[in-house]
């Protein structure tokens, strides 16, 4: 149940994230028909990372010689541009949510991660308890 709970605050953190993104762009690089399709947008996004997550972890694992030479930045890069790649993806995909050109994947990306990174931080039961 606590499990299910975090889950439901976390989809709720990446709506307002999502939606936050929206409303930050020009409706010329991220536009969003209602409110509702954050929810849902959120929803794609959170699945797809879920399954991408592995296949950027084995991704990491190739490219480790890298990422030590640029002392771990190369996998923050790796990172933000799978991010990018899903929240494209979604914005083709969905009807209601369109996310226009590589400069719109690229800014939505980033404000939907930096808004949701200080969102998770500041609700305390979001976080994934780890210490188990």
């Amino acid at each position: 149940m606590i499990a299910m709970r975090a889950l439901l605050l976390r989809w709720i953190l990446l709506s307002v994230a999502v939606w936050g993104a929206a409303t930050a762009l020009p409706d010329r690089m991220v536009a969003l028909d209602a409110a509702w399709e954050a929810g849902l947008a959120a929803a794609v996004i959170g699945l797809l990372n879920a399954l991408v997550r592995p296949v950027l972890f084995i991704f990491k694992l190739v490219t480790f010689p890298i990422s030590l030479l640029t002392l771990g930045l190369f996998g923050i890069v790796v990172s933000f541009v799978m991010n990018m790649i899903v929240f494209w993806g979604v914005g083709q995909w969905l009807p209601g949510f369109r996310v226009h050109g590589i400069a719109g994947a690229a800014a939505g990306a980033a404000i939907m991660s930096a808004i949701n990174a200080v969102l998770m931080m500041l609700a305390p039961g979001a976080r994934r308890n780890r210490a188990r």
